[in-house]
């Protein structure tokens, strides 16, 4: 290569790197395409990056455009979302646009659509957000459907996606 890489990686049908204080673009010959002006990156996916400036994390698309603004702390992306922290809590944005949990927790893990936090368990739903206030949660199959099984207060009970709760069938 005539480059000496710090870092390198594959994006986007070509190769991303940092040459000294640089951000360079190259194609699969190892010919500058761009720069991008930041501090540091991580890939997303193929066709996003996680990009540093300032200190602070956000997201751009390959074409340029900003998808999560340069605002957090950490910034990675799970299967529904992008997990941040900002000002040490961490919370889920489903994009730049709309927040699933806002930053207001000590760590939050995510399985599936499943969240987990220090106030408990909670459920990403495609068209809802079911906070994390459950002892424990699990998805379960109902006929042709699916609900979740969820303890609360000592408890076990149904929830149905909507958000609905049934505790009297246990």
């Amino acid at each position: 290569f005539p480059y000496e890489f710090d870092k390198v990686a594959s994006w986007y049908h070509n190769l991303i790197g940092t040459v000294g204080d640089d951000i360079i673009v190259f194609d699969v010959f190892t010919s500058p395409i761009d720069t991008i002006d930041y501090d540091d990156f991580e890939i997303l996916d193929f066709h996003e990056l996680a990009v540093k400036q300032n200190g602070k994390w956000g997201a751009i698309h390959s074409n340029g455009e900003v998808t999560v603004p340069l605002v957090y702390d950490t910034l990675s992306k799970s299967k529904i979302g992008y997990l941040i922290k900002q000002n040490g809590k961490y919370g889920l944005l489903k994009n730049k646009h709309i927040g699933l949990l806002r930053p207001q927790y000590d760590y939050i893990k995510v399985d599936g659509r499943i969240v987990q936090t220090e106030t408990g368990f909670g459920y990403i739903g495609l068209r809802m957000v079911i906070p994390p206030i459950y002892e424990s949660i699990s998805l379960v199959k109902r006929g042709n459907g699916k609900i979740l099984l969820v303890k609360k207060d000592g408890r076990y009970g149904f929830l149905e996606l909507d958000g609905r709760e049934n505790f009297s069938e246990f």
